[in-house]
Order: C-alpha cells, then structure tokens, then sequence
C-alpha cells in the first residue's frame, strides 16, 4: 500500500531532471518491520520507531485506569507528578516477588520511601482489565536498546519490576509525611538495635541518634538514590564481600577494585546490567524538566533514539570524573541514617575499601560512557 516507503524527490539545478528515493521505513517482510522490537502485529504505532512502543502502550491504558480509579485528592502533595502516575508505577513495582513469594519491593524500606501498596487498585486493575493485568503480571523485562540485524531476542533489557520500584519512590515525597520527634527517635534505634547482628555496628544506637537529630534528615534525592543506582552500588560492595573462593586480597584497596568490576553485571550478582540500565534511565527520565506526567517522559524517551546512545552521558551529566567520584562518595559509607528510616549495611568495610567502590563504580560508568558513539 506504499506505507511503508517514503518518498523523497530531490531535482537539479536546472529543474529539468527529477530524483526520486524511496526511504524504506518498515519493512513488510520482517514481523519487526520498523526495528523497534515490537511485533507489527501488536505494534501500535508500525511504521515508527519506538522502543517498548507496546509496553508504553500498556503503560498508558494503566494510567487512564488509575485516573478511573475512586482515590482522594493529594492533599498532602505526597507525589512529585500526581497520584495516577504513583499508582501506576507501584502496580508494576507489586509484581517483583523474593524466592518466599513475598512482595520484594514491599518491607519497612519501600513502604516509607515509596509508598505502601495499594491492594484496592491492584485488584481494580485485575477486575476492570484481565488482560492488562496478565500483561504485566508477566512482563519482566523491557528493551534496553535496539541493534539493527540481530534478533530482539538478543538485545539488552532492562528490569522493569526494578525500574518500577525506582521510579514510584522518586515519585513520592517520602519527607513531606514524617516529621522529627521523639517518638521517631525511639523507633529508629529500636529498629537498629533489633537488627544489628554484626558487632562491628556495637558503636551505633544513641550515637547515631545523636547524627540524626544533629543533621535532620538526608535529602529527598540522597533516599531516592539509595533506592536506585546507588542501593546498588551498596549490594555490590556486599557481594564483593560474600563471594566465596575470591582471587583477590579484598583487604586492599586494589583487590576490591578488581573483585568489584569483576563481579559486577555477573550472574547471581546483586546489581545487574538489567538493573543498570533501569536505574539509569529512571534518573535520566525523572530529571526531564517540567512538571508532565513520568508516563508521558517515557513515551517520550523511549521514542527518541539519541536517548538510548547517549544514556550513561546523559547520567554523568558533565562531570568530570573526579566529579562523579565525588558525587557517588556519600552513598559508599558504611551507614545512612534517615529522618525516614535507617539504612545498615550488612558489612563494615574499610576506608580503603570504600576508596575502592567509588573509584570501580566510576570507572564502568565512565567506560560504559566513552563507549557511547558521539
């Protein structure tokens, strides 16, 4: 039906003589015929580029229904875009399960920062739409980049129930709803107390305390960090820790450095290239100025190639990498205390070993940036 080719007709100088190429923009042999990994037959929009266009397809019938959905107004001004889009992305966030069949994105941690689950919706969703609910009841994954002549079977993905889970707590203003009080204060070193199992955390409880009421709070997007790329960072630097028959002396700084690299985007490692590339595309899409909806951000990211090639830039956003260094130091100290909750690592490490996390995390990002073509 000439669809699928456009036509470009270039003329001479003279105007006498006429050029005409054809711009092959979905090819109607292939069932991913624009080669945005979308099946022509479920592709709603075929003869564009978009990657993930079905999944922001879904996305967006998700969002009209948590319009539909009877909820009260944000009053409280608990969510950065609005509620419709909080309540989406925590409905994909339900379907991440531990090895138990328990919720992962669902303890003392998520609920705080990013909001409780809502049942009522979730079962909405399943009610109002079945099939929607199928849909991402069991979608994992989505696309994290395309390459043209190999199968999408074989490109990278990203985790989606992570990416979720990242994404609904930078919409919520975890510190709009919890004020500092004494009550609090009991609460943040009953907490501690009950879960310290390692002597080395002996020093903390009223000391802590003591941080906490002298520093206040950590910023919003120190928490919504902890619980994207850096939480990450943080579960590597435990791995590293964990990893039984380790070549290198992880009392150096130089064998943390290289267990470090090595582990990272490993199978059965803590922080994937899955996880990766959602954490950084969740930071990336957040950080679009204006105040529209996160849906529409990733209809629009998603839609735009250049964001794909030049993701990792796009994250380190200038810095040099003494910069970034600088900007990754915080997350890699051996605890975080939170007016919202507190954060223990499982492990003490060193100061060397501490050296070592920053300087390896910012040496892949900045690899994986000067990969990127220009």
């Amino acid at each position: 039906d000439g669809e699928e080719v456009r036509l470009e007709v270039k003329y001479s100088s003279d105007g006498n003589y006429a050029t005409v190429v054809g711009h092959l923009v979905s090819d109607p042999t292939d069932e991913y015929g624009d080669k945005d990994g979308d099946l022509d037959s479920i592709d709603p929009n075929p003869l564009d580029y978009q990657l993930n266009g079905y999944f922001i397809s879904q996305l967006k019938e998700l969002y009209r229904l948590a319009e539909e959905y009877p909820h009260l107004p944000d009053a409280a001004g608990l969510f950065y875009t609005n509620i419709e889009d909080w309540l989406t992305f925590m409905f994909i966030r339900s379907f991440q399960l531990n090895e138990n069949g328990s919720r992962r994105y669902d303890d003392l941690r998520w609920i705080v920062t990013a909001g409780d689950i809502d049942d009522r919706f979730i079962e909405y969703v399943r009610i109002n739409n079945p099939s929607l609910y199928h849909y991402f009841e069991t979608t994992s994954n989505i696309y994290a980049n395309s390459h043209e002549g190999l199968s999408p079977e074989t490109w990278e993905k990203i985790d989606l129930y992570h990416m979720a889970g990242t994404i609904s707590a930078l919409i919520y203003l975890s510190d709009r709803e919890i004020d500092i009080s004494g009550d609090l204060a009991k609460f943040a070193i009953g907490f501690m107390t009950s879960h310290l199992v390692n002597p080395v955390f002996s020093y903390c409880g009223i000391d802590v305390m003591k941080y906490i009421i002298k520093n206040k709070l950590q910023s919003e997007k120190f928490v919504d960090n902890i619980l994207g790329w850096a939480g990450d960072v943080r579960s590597l630097m435990n791995d590293v820790i964990e990893y039984k028959n380790n070549p290198y002396n992880i009392e150096s700084f130089d064998g943390f450095y290289c267990s470090f690299v090595d582990l990272f985007g490993q199978d059965g490692c803590s922080f994937s290239y899955e996880d990766l590339y959602g954490d950084i595309d969740s930071y990336n899409i957040f950080s679009f100025n204006g105040t529209d909806t996160m849906v529409s951000r990733l209809d629009e990211y998603y839609g735009n190639r250049i964001n794909m090639v030049y993701r990792f830039h796009t994250f380190v956003n200038g810095k040099t990498i003494q910069e970034f260094n600088e900007f990754v130091e915080p997350y890699t100290k051996n605890y975080y205390i939170d007016k919202r909750l507190s954060v223990i690592i499982k492990h003490y490490c060193t100061d060397e070993q501490i050296e070592a996390a920053k300087y390896a995390f910012s040496a892949i990002i900045f690899n994986l940036m000067n990969s990127e073509e220009l």
